[in-house]
């Protein structure tokens, strides 16, 4: 009896897990049937049937009939014994996926009459597919007058009548789980038919991740929702016509850098930011100055000045006129060219930053270091004239003698060396 009992313990032990969606469950189990000292039955092996009922996740109500061919110990004749049960189940939780369950009720045999009296069984049960199971169980029968029967048994059980699961919504969105295609939406956000968070724009990210929610159809975007900008002006790359600025360029509505003086080179790259407008520029943004007076085409009047020419402010060169001529192996200035210095003088007063160098000149009658030094004399002469006389600065005015090496005329004749014998004025800066 007490090695029945360790058994019995035992199996409750290893048994797996019994889990089912089913109502009822039909269980055919094979056993052994000790009888109590005062049954006048010898143990023998049980055979039955029991069918239950599951009336709550934890609750069941079951009955059963056993059958045990037995004999009497005193007299050995053969006795049929049946016994029933009616037991209430309560199965006490999930274990490392073991259900034990405690069970109540009433018990009795039928053999010569009925006897009846309280029924606790000890079980456990395993499900080895979704529909059937295994079970094993110790019961003790209290016979009112007959003693202790205890029945060890194991068996199957058959799930029968499928519950119908209910429907659920688990994130609460109103699509029910088997028709959600997002299960796990945040609580209150608004979704479609399919359970989905609403897509308004149709961009790929839920409105309620979305910070930019009106997005053009097929307009690529970021995870927040917004347009690319790819190259951070803050214009969305499908608005924009100049896609690659330089960062921190500042740009217009169209993504495209600014141009202030409308000169077709962005202000970025513009070295003459204020061009006036219609002015053709450089690559620079610089307005073109095609003969390099420094005045820009669009307002030189004069646009081809010779290369190195000094220009006045609308690009015309500056010239001055001055002819002194000299009497021969002489370098005083007659009084008849002191008109001719004076307008030199005047000339230099209306553009103070021009410097002259007042060159002198000789034929080439003579030793020619003798009239390098006479050259050099009447320049002179007439440097001092516009120092001294007409108030010209020192610094602006250089005296030079080139003697016979620049002629104007033929030295053959008398007429031509006399046009050679001069002084000229000729601007340097």
């Amino acid at each position: 009896m007490k090695r029945a009992i360790f058994l019995a313990m035992f199996l409750l032990t290893v048994t797996p897990l019994f889990a089912n969606d089913y109502k009822y469950s039909i269980s055919p189990y094979l056993g052994y049937h000790y009888f109590g000292d005062d049954r006048d039955k010898k143990d023998r092996p049980e055979l039955g049937l029991k069918v239950e009922r599951f009336l709550k996740e934890n609750l069941g109500f079951e009955v059963g009939l056993g059958y045990v061919p037995t004999e009497r110990e005193k007299n050995g004749k053969d006795v049929d014994l049946f016994n029933y049960q009616t037991h209430l189940k309560y199965y006490i939780g999930n274990y490392s996926g073991f259900e034990p369950y405690l069970s109540g009720g009433l018990s009795g045999d039928i053999t010569y009459g009925l006897n009846i009296g309280p029924s606790f069984a000890l079980g456990t049960k395993y499900n080895i597919k979704e529909n059937i199971g295994l079970f094993a169980e110790v019961r003790d029968n209290y016979l009112f007058g007959d003693g202790n029967d205890v029945i060890i048994s194991a068996g199957l059980n058959f799930y029968v009548g499928k519950k119908s699961k209910p429907i659920l919504d688990s994130d609460g969105d109103g699509v029910n789980d088997n028709l959600d295609k997002c299960p796990n939406t945040p609580k209150g956000i608004k979704v479609d038919a399919s359970g989905c968070p609403l897509d308004s724009d149709k961009d790929g990210v839920y409105d309620y991740l979305d910070k930019c929610p009106n997005t053009p159809e097929g307009v690529k975007v970021d995870a927040n929702g917004c347009p690319l900008d790819s190259d951070k002006d803050g214009v969305y790359d499908y608005l924009d016509k100049c896609p690659n600025t330089p960062e921190g360029v500042k740009v217009d509505a169209n993504g495209c850098p600014l141009d202030s003086d409308k000169d077709g080179v962005y202000d970025y790259l513009d070295k003459c930011p204020n061009t006036p407008e219609g002015v053709k520029v450089d690559a620079s943004g610089c307005p073109l100055d095609s003969d390099k007076d420094g005045v820009y085409d669009g307002l030189d009047k004069c646009p081809n000045s010779p290369a190195g020419s000094k220009v006045d402010k609308d690009g015309c060169e500056i010239s001055i006129s001055l002819m002194v001529f000299f009497d021969t192996n002489r370098s005083e200035v007659k009084d008849q060219y002191l008109a001719e210095i004076e307008k030199v003088a005047t000339f230099m007063k209306q553009y103070p930053s021009i410097k002259i160098e007042i060159a002198g000149h000789t034929d080439n009658r003579g030793d020619r270091q003798k009239n390098i030094d006479l050259s050099q004399a009447r320049a002179e002469s007439v440097a001092n004239i516009l120092i001294e006389k007409f108030g010209i600065s020192k610094d602006r005015v250089t005296a030079k003698g080139y003697g016979p090496d620049k002629p104007i005329d033929n030295n053959d004749t008398e007429e031509g060396r006399q046009k050679n014998r001069r002084v000229e004025a000729v601007i340097i800066k």
